[in-house]
Order: C-alpha cells, then structure tokens, then sequence
C-alpha cells in the first residue's frame, strides 16, 4: 500500500478556505458566475464586465444606395469613376441608382468602399487630394481598389499615413518655431569668388 503525500496543514487549510469564500461569495451575491445571471443582474449591484453577444448590438448596415450615395459625397466620385472602381459600366450604377437589385460581390465592394468613406471622412479634412497620394505599392487609393484590393483596409493605411505625416509636421513646427526668420541681405551672401572685369 502506498502512502498519499502529505499536504501541509497550513497551506490545506487556506485552500480549503479560498475555495469555501468563492462559493460564499457566489451564493451570497446571487448565484453563479453565468452569462444568464449577468443579463439578469443588470445594471443592480457590483458593475461587472458586459457578456452582450457582438450579434445583439444593433448594427445597422447600408443598403447599395447608401453606400453608392456616402462614397460619392466624401470620396467625391463621378458615376464614371465609381463603375471603374467597382469594375462595372455606367448604366449599371444607375440601374442600383433607379433601385435594380445589386449582385452580392458588387455589393460587398460597395459596402467596403462605404466604411472607406467613413474612414476617411473622420480623419482627412479634405479627401480630394489625398486619394491621390500614392500608398505602398505605388498605387493610389482608387488604383488599388480597383485592382481588387480591400477598400477599407486602404482607406486606413492612408488615414494612417496622412497621421503620422501630420504628426511630424507639427513635431518640426514645434523644434523649428522658436526660431526668428532671418532677413539675409546682400552683404551677407559673400564675395564673389571671381573677378569679372580681369
């Protein structure tokens, strides 16, 4: 027969007592830690963390026309060069304009290039000319849609590139505006180094 090990009296007895506390202090404040006591507490008691679901909360997606309506507004887009960006002709943007169904993956390039809209509206003051500032690759943000890349995840790298070009501007204003603007005059550029007339 083989001899358990012996636990310390001490340290069994602070476990022992640790665990009675949480079920104490579990019973005492209602029940068990669970999602369906969470959402029964409320906001009563003790603020906790929230358990809501990411699918509970209310998000409300745009239809196409919303879409097509928030790009063109921010982005500043012609009919023209929105279907060339979707990769699709005229008429079709203005059949979704008249109300004609949208085909599922021309409805996801819209709605990706509507939270793009979104992006950029939040930080860029004015979007005209930053869609033409090139972005890794050497495409613009327009060019790099169209070729099938992810709009928003454009629309952030050039929020995020026009950031950090704001932020060292102002940390060159800031070294640089201490300084006083010197007037050079024409006495202080130097001597010529040649004679002209010899």
């Amino acid at each position: 027969m083989t001899a358990l090990p012996s636990i310390p009296t001490a340290r069994w007895f602070s476990g022992a007592v640790f665990a009675a506390a949480t079920v104490a202090l579990q019973v005492g404040t209602g029940g068990l830690a669970t999602g369906e006591y969470y959402r029964a507490k409320g906001d009563k008691g003790y603020a906790f963390a929230r358990y809501d679901s990411p699918e509970k909360q209310n998000v409300t997606e745009r239809t196409p026309i919303e879409d097509i309506a928030r790009v063109r507004e921010v982005l500043k887009l012609s009919v023209t060069e929105l279907a060339t960006v979707v990769g699709v002709s005229r008429q079709a943007v203005y059949d979704w304009l008249s109300g004609k169904p949208v085909a599922a993956d021309n409805a996801d390039k819209l709605s990706s290039l509507g939270r793009a809209a979104d992006a950029i509206a939040a930080e860029v003051p004015n979007p005209v000319f930053a869609l033409r500032r090139k972005l890794a690759g050497g495409k613009t943000f327009l060019e790099f849609v169209k070729n099938g890349g992810d709009a928003e995840h454009a629309a952030l790298t050039l929020v995020s590139m026009l950031r950090r070009e704001s932020e060292q501007r102002d940390r060159l204003q800031a070294r640089l505006g201490a300084r006083k603007d010197q007037k050079i005059g024409s006495a202080a550029m130097g001597v010529p180094m040649h004679n002209e007339e010899s």
